[in-house]
C-alpha cells in the first residue's frame, strides 16, 4: 500500500500539523507514504514540493489573480485568509504517476490544487476536511451563513448583493469537479463538521466518516509542573493560562480579545495569574492589561510545545469557530484541562466539568468563571488533569488514529480497484 498525502503546507498551520503527524504515524505502522506540498519547511526527504520554476511562477500568478479578483470586484472588509479560490489553472498536478494506490488529501487552499487538476485524479481519494471550504463557495469559515446548503451566491462575506457572484462561480467549479470524482471518501475530524458536510449540496451524497486528529502521547505527556516551569523560565508560584496559535493575536476568529476581556473580570479575585501566549509575538501596540503576558513566539519543536502544555494550569481556547483544535488535544495529552467556547467540534474533546469547561459562545463573564473554576482547589485540578489525559488516550492518541485511517485506506482502495488508472 502506497499513499500520497497532499496539503498546501507541510508543517505550517493547524491542518498541516495534523496531516504531517498522521503521515509520520501511518509510516510507523508499515504504510509507505510520501507528502506533496507547495510550501515545504521540514527537512523530510519524503516531503516533495513543486520544484519547477515555471510551475511555481504559474502558482504565484494564479494566487495573485484570484486575490485581485476579490479585492477589485468586491468592496468588503473580508479577511482574505478565510478564503481560497482554486479556480485559476496553475499547471500543478499531484505526482500520482509514482505508483500510489490512494491520495490522502487534506487542506489544499491558497490556490494549491485547482479544481481542474483535482478532477483528473483517477485513483481513490480520501479527503480529510479541516474546515468547511470543500463544500462552500470559497469561505473556510461560513459562520452563520447556510448558503452551502443550496448553491451559494448572495455571499454575505463578499457583500455582493447578487446571486451570480464569485461564491457561485467557485461553487459551480467544485460541482463540476466532484461529479467527475467517482471514488471520493470524505473524513472529518469532528462530528460537527461531518454534520455540516452531510447537509451541504456538494457532499450530501458522499460517504462521510469521522476520525479525530491525533497527537503523539510519547511527546505530549504529563510532567512535574514545577520542574518544567523552572526549565522554561516560568514562575512556579503563578497560575498560568496558555493561549496558542500561529499569529493568533490579530486573528479575530481565535478570540484573543475575548480572553483578555474575561481575564480582566478576574482582577479582584486573582493577583497571581500570568498569561502564556504561544505562536505569536508581543504586538507593537500595547494595551491596558494588569496580568503579565509571556510571549514565547512561534515554536516549531514539538518537544518544546509539549513542555509548555505540561507547564501551564489551563489552556484557553476562546475561538469563534473551530473544527477539532490541535491545541486542546495537545493540552489533554499533557494532562492539562482546557476552557473553550462550545463551538464547532470542541465538544468532541471537552466534557464539561470533567476534563475542562465548555462555555456559552462569546460570553466573557462565563468564560472568566470557567477559568476561575479550573484554577480552584487541588482536588478539582487533580481530577481535571487525570480526566484530560484519559480522554486523550481513549480517542486522540496518534497510533489509534493511524490504525483507523489504515482501515479506511484498505476499504477505499478495495472499492475503487476497478478504477485504478492514471491520468487520462
Amino acid at each position: 500500500m502506497k499513499i500520497l498525502f497532499i496539503n498546501t503546507y507541510d508543517t505550517d498551520g493547524g491542518a498541516a500539523i495534523a496531516a504531517y503527524r498522521l503521515y509520520r504515524a501511518v509510516k510507523k505502522i508499515g504504510i509507505e507514504a510520501d507528502f506533496f506540498c507547495m510550501h515545504k519547511k521540514s527537512d523530510d526527504d519524503k516531503v516533495v514540493t513543486v520544484d519547477s520554476f515555471i510551475k511555481r511562477a504559474a502558482y504565484r500568478t494564479a494566487f495573485y489573480i484570484e486575490r485581485k479578483l476579490l479585492y477589485r470586484r468586491y468592496n468588503s472588509n473580508l479577511n482574505i485568509s478565510k478564503w481560497s479560490f482554486n479556480i485559476v489553472p496553475n499547471f500543478i498536478m499531484p505526482p500520482i504517476e509514482n505508483g500510489y494506490d490512494l491520495v490522502h488529501m487534506h487542506w489544499i487552499g491558497d490556490s494549491f490544487i485547482s479544481m481542474r487538476a483535482l478532477q483528473k485524479i483517477k485513483i481513490p481519494i480520501i479527503w480529510t476536511l479541516h474546515d468547511s471550504w470543500a463544500f462552500t463557495g470559497g469561505c473556510h469559515l461560513p459562520y452563520d451563513c447556510r448558503g452551502y446548503l443550496k448553491n451559494c451566491g448572495h455571499c454575505p462575506q463578499l457583500k455582493s448583493g447578487t446571486k451570480n457572484d464569485l461564491s457561485l462561480a467557485i461553487y459551480n467549479s467544485k460541482l463540476g469537479c466532484y461529479s467527475n470524482l467517482k471514488n471520493l471518501k470524505i473524513i472529518t475530524p469532528s462530528n460537527w463538521l461531518a454534520g455540516l458536510a452531510k447537509k451541504s449540496s456538494l457532499f450530501f451524497d458522499k460517504d462521510i466518516k469521522v476520525i479525530g486528529n491525533g497527537v503523539d502521547g510519547e511527546i505530549f505527556k504529563p510532567a512535574n509542573k514545577n520542574e518544567v516551569r523552572s526549565r522554561l523560565g516560568l514562575d512556579a508560584g503563578k497560575k498560568l493560562i496558555m493561549f496558542s496559535g500561529i499569529a493568533a493575536i490579530n486573528n479575530i476568529n481565535k478570540g484573543f480579545h475575548f480572553l483578555i476581556a474575561s481575564l480582566k473580570l478576574l482582577y479582584n479575585r486573582f493577583d497571581d495569574i500570568e498569561l502564556v501566549v504561544a505562536g505569536d509575538y508581543m504586538p507593537e501596540k500595547t494595551f491596558d492589561f494588569k496580568y503579565k503576558i509571556n510571549y514565547i513566539g512561534k515554536i516549531t519543536d514539538e518537544k518544546i510545545i509539549a513542555l509548555y502544555n505540561a507547564a501551564v494550569d489551563v489552556v484557553a481556547v476562546p475561538s469563534m469557530s473551530e473544527n477539532l483544535p490541535n491545541t486542546i488535544i495537545e493540552a489533554f495529552a499533557s494532562g492539562t484541562p482546557a476552557v473553550a467556547f462550545n463551538v464547532g467540534g470542541i465538544s468532541d474533546i471537552i466534557d464539561n466539568k470533567i476534563n475542562g469547561c465548555l462555555v456559552k459562545p462569546y460570553d466573557v463573564k462565563e468564560f472568566a468563571e470557567a477559568i476561575a473554576w479550573t484554577l480552584g482547589g487541588n482536588d478539582i485540578k487533580q481530577k481535571l488533569y487525570l480526566n484530560a489525559r484519559h480522554k486523550f488516550l481513549e480517542k486522540f492518541d496518534i497510533n489509534r488514529v493511524a490504525n483507523l485511517y489504515k482501515e479506511s485506506y484498505i476499504t477505499t482502495i478495495a472499492m475503487g480497484k476497478n478504477d485504478l488508472t492514471k491520468y487520462e
